[in-house]
């Protein structure tokens, strides 16, 4: 009686613990399966290559700025902000070297330091044109990545204290490479135009008010790339 109750468990036990052919057939071939799927659709699914760097908001025509030649006390005649117009006397510089009259060269808005003592390279005023006929932005990009971009080439700004998400983007348009390198830090940089598209109205139908130095965040298409290759590449590059 013991002897059939053990020979019973022991094949009971050598039943429950052998895996059936079949069902390791099947899940081999799940798991093949699977795998090939995500080989696949990582090699034919792409995303953009999205190269960021700052940028600058300028206008045409160019706005008109003062720099501080000596250090000197700076008394304003006109108002930040205020309207002026060529000739116009916008400021007198006192040094112990010198009396400097400062003139308007343009029509346009002022924008002042509002300092009272200015040192020698500091910027006194901005004048920005009255008529304003477009904007672009300025930026650099690496030498390295120039055959990357062309008249093709996406590209969208994100104004500095206009947050995307409620203000939207501006598209750029009618992209310009100035060819001649320039060194920074021991790296070579281009100098890259861009004429924005609808002035400054975001594609959230939002003007953005221009003042000067108004920074932006430059977002450049340069191409696409599968998942699998962007893998691989990481792989190689340890």
């Amino acid at each position: 009686m013991n002897d059939n109750i053990e020979l019973r468990s022991r094949k009971a036990r050598n039943i429950i613990g052998k895996v059936p052919s079949k069902l390791v057939r099947i899940g081999i071939s799940v798991i093949s399966f699977v795998f090939l799927i995500l080989v696949f659709g990582s090699y034919y699914f792409k995303y953009p290559n999205i190269y960021i760097t700052e940028s600058t908001i300028k206008t045409i025509p160019n706005i008109s700025s003062v720099n501080a030649t000596q250090s000197a006390k700076i008394v304003y005649l006109r108002q930040d902000k205020q309207e002026v117009q060529m000739g116009d006397t916008i400021a007198v510089l006192y040094s112990t070297k010198s009396i400097d009259t400062l003139i308007a060269e343009i029509n346009g808005h002022l924008y002042i330091s509002g300092e009272n003592n200015v040192s020698k390279g500091n910027t006194i005023y901005y004048i920005v044109p009255s008529v304003i006929k477009n904007y672009y932005s300025e930026f650099f990009i690496p030498y390295k990545l120039k055959d990357k971009f062309d008249s093709s080439t996406r590209i969208n700004f994100e104004i500095k204290g206009y947050p995307k998400s409620k203000y939207g983007s501006i598209k750029g348009d009618s992209l310009q490479i100035y060819s001649m390198p320039i060194k920074k830090d021991n790296v070579l940089y281009l100098r890259v135009s861009v004429l924005l598209l609808d002035k400054l109205i975001t594609n959230q139908n939002m003007e953005i008010q221009y003042h000067p130095n108004l920074n932006s965040e430059a977002s450049i298409q340069t191409g696409e790339k599968s998942i699998l290759d962007r893998i691989i590449e990481s792989l190689f590059s340890f």
